[in-house]
């Protein structure tokens, strides 16, 4: 038996299980961002096709309401993404 190496496998770190759950909240952010960059897209075609029946005003109305929605909603995702990576970091 001279010679030979035994390993024996651990199992995984703290830390490799940390970055592996950030890793996995950073994925679905992204998702988040890709779905809700779809769903802004459908709306502003639903709009373009409601510009031959609504005024102008109003098609300006939504616009700026459909953008602050947008931007409400990518920022709760900013913050509860922060939230959760401080919350896995520190357990």
């Amino acid at each position: 038996m001279e010679g030979k190496d035994v390993r024996v496998k651990l199992g995984t770190t703290k830390k490799e299980l940390i970055d592996a759950a950030t890793k996995k909240i950073k994925q679905y952010h992204e998702t988040f961002k890709k779905d809700l960059k779809e769903a802004r897209h459908d709306v502003m075609m639903t709009q373009k096709k409601l510009e031959k029946i609504l005024p102008q005003d109003q098609i300006k109305l939504l616009e700026k309401d459909i953008n602050k929605l947008n931007a409400d909603a990518e920022d709760k995702a900013k913050k509860l993404i922060a939230s959760k990576e401080k919350e896995i970091k520190a357990a």
